[in-house]
């Protein structure tokens, strides 16, 4: 794949969440504004520990696993509905998504993959895409505002980060 030469916009992009049954239940937002953030991304999802023998440098390790937070918003178009797919029923487990299975298995927290994709065939022959594995629904925020009433949500990363963009914890 040759290096792309146009940068994308928000208009370019989707997101979609999806659970850990066998056959993924997912959900793909409607109106997300383009507002997708990442944070904390590094070549191991770990901290750097420097070590020092008498007040000088050893070496340099891995230390405590680190969780990149996503968070995006969305504009509310409802806030629930018992058969139709809306995005706080999935993120909350309710009506539709009641029997939502977690990424992590049974007996965990519900955690849901999470895919950024930059829509960019049409631009330049390639779609751009990565998978956050795991993601822990931390908090929702429900603002009424103009132009529309929104929906802002954030999760913390607890596996890998896959795709175009990957990192992982070490393995020692």
């Amino acid at each position: 794949m040759a290096k792309s030469t146009l940068p994308k916009n928000p208009t370019q992009g989707s997101i979609t969440l999806a659970d850990g049954t066998g056959s993924p239940v997912s959900f793909t937002l409607d109106y997300d504004n383009g507002n997708y953030n990442l944070e904390g991304i590094k070549l191991t999802l770990n901290e750097a520990v420097t070590m020092e023998r008498r007040g000088r440098f050893a070496g340099l390790g891995h230390g405590e696993r680190i969780y990149p937070v996503v968070s995006f918003s969305c504009f509310v178009a409802q806030f629930t509905d018992a058969s139709a797919g809306v995005v706080t029923d999935f993120i909350l487990k309710a009506n539709k998504y009641s029997a939502n299975v977690s990424t992590l298995g049974a007996g965990h927290s519900y955690t849901s993959d999470v895919t950024f994709k930059m829509e960019a065939t049409a631009v330049d022959g390639t779609d751009h895409t990565f998978t956050l594995h795991d993601v822990h629904w931390l908090a929702a925020t429900l603002t009424e505002q103009y132009p529309a009433n929104q929906l802002s949500v954030s999760g913390r990363v607890h596996g890998a980060i896959t795709g175009d963009i990957a990192c992982a914890q070490a393995s020692v």
